[in-house]
């Protein structure tokens, strides 16, 4: 068969991958550069240094195909620290405190703890058809506790603001950190990253792959034509047996416009995020002592997370590498060594029920 394989993120790399096995595969890519949120960086310090600013870490135990893609790849990973840290008006603290004894003489430090600990056992309970945010206010927690852990983790991982975090159906947020194992203090799963660069894994499959055409910066407009699907772009038109979507679910109507069974994907909302790769140590704790992999932020009017990437990679350098996603202030031009932009899935009731 002939299939066109539209987005090249992981999903449309992967389908194309196992796709061109047995059958002719065209890949279309709406930007000028493959990989999606796998991004990586070259970026001249000492020595030529790849760094990644949006795909960069997965586990042991929720990434099983992926491993297993990875294996059979021959791609090169590598076991990573998922450190957090919290800094805001109200209160500063790192996960790596509780590596040390001296913590557990600390009594704000103990209450903290036993705050997790609550948090914990709560959250795996089985409930649904309320928000995150209800939930947490069911349960009694501490504000301070809520503004200080919970939300600044959650909202971490998904990219999303605070105040939206807690939108988020109840049922899809406890299952997303029991899965992960962040409801448990110890025998967490191992955390990995890919060695030089997720975009390793990017350069094998082009390498290995029977992909028979790339088609960079086209995003097509698709079409029935007789027993075959057809793809319009301003640079050509062709015909295909099959069509495997694999963008993001909320481009796919614009890529469908005259099938008005898909609009349900609509419903699903992204939320845009700036990011910057940068070398500002200001965007990191005050302490050293404090600095994480994932350092959440919050004051004034500001909202970010900035990744420590010489953690998070292992990267063997003398500057300092970060990355900021979020609501952040003014990056001094200096700092600055690329500027991004992804986007980040919204999780609500509405998208809940698009999605049932």
């Amino acid at each position: 068969m002939k299939i066109a394989v539209v987005g090249s993120g992981i999903s449309g790399l992967g389908a194309s991958y196992y796709l061109g096995k047995k059958h002719h595969v065209d890949l279309y890519e709406s930007d000028n550069r493959i990989g999606g949120h796998t991004h990586t960086h070259k970026i001249q310090l000492e020595k030529e240094i790849n760094v990644d600013s949006g795909f960069i870490v997965f586990n042991d135990l929720n990434y099983p195909n992926l491993i297993q893609f990875f294996n059979e790849l021959g791609v090169d990973t590598a076991d990573t620290d998922m450190s957090f840290s919290v800094s805001s008006k109200n209160s500063t603290w790192s996960s790596n405190e509780f590596k040390k004894l001296s913590t557990f003489f600390k009594p704000a430090k103990l209450i903290f703890l036993k705050n997790i600990i609550k948090f914990n056992h709560a959250a795996k309970e089985n409930i649904a058809g309320i928000s995150f945010r209800e939930w947490l206010e069911n349960k009694n927690l501490k504000k301070e506790f809520v503004n200080d852990y919970v939300l600044p983790m959650a909202a971490a991982i998904w990219s999303t603001p605070m105040d939206k975090i807690g939108e988020y159906p109840v049922e899809s947020m406890l299952a997303f950190l029991k899965n992960h194992g962040l409801l448990k203090l110890i025998k967490r799963p191992q955390w990995h990253f890919v060695k030089n660069g997720s975009a390793s894994y990017i350069d094998a499959i082009i390498q290995t792959s029977n992909i028979n055409n790339v088609f960079t910066g086209e995003s097509p407009i698709i079409n029935k034509s007789n027993q075959q699907w057809r793809l319009k772009t301003s640079n050509h038109e062709l015909d295909y047996d099959q069509v495997v979507i694999a963008t993001h679910i909320n481009d796919a109507p614009k890529l469908l416009a005259n099938y008005k069974d898909f609009s349900f994907m609509s419903d699903f909302s992204y939320n845009i995020n700036k990011t910057i790769l940068h070398t500002d140590e200001s965007f990191m704790p005050v302490s050293k002592k404090l600095w994480s992999s994932w350092n959440s932020f919050k004051y004034d009017d500001f909202e970010y997370v900035t990744y420590w990437m010489n953690n998070l990679q292992n990267i063997k350098s003398k500057t300092n590498l970060f990355v900021t996603i979020g609501n952040f202030p003014q990056i001094q031009t200096q700092n600055i060594l690329k500027v991004m932009q992804y986007e980040h899935p919204l999780f609500d009731f509405t998208s809940q029920g698009s999605k049932g």
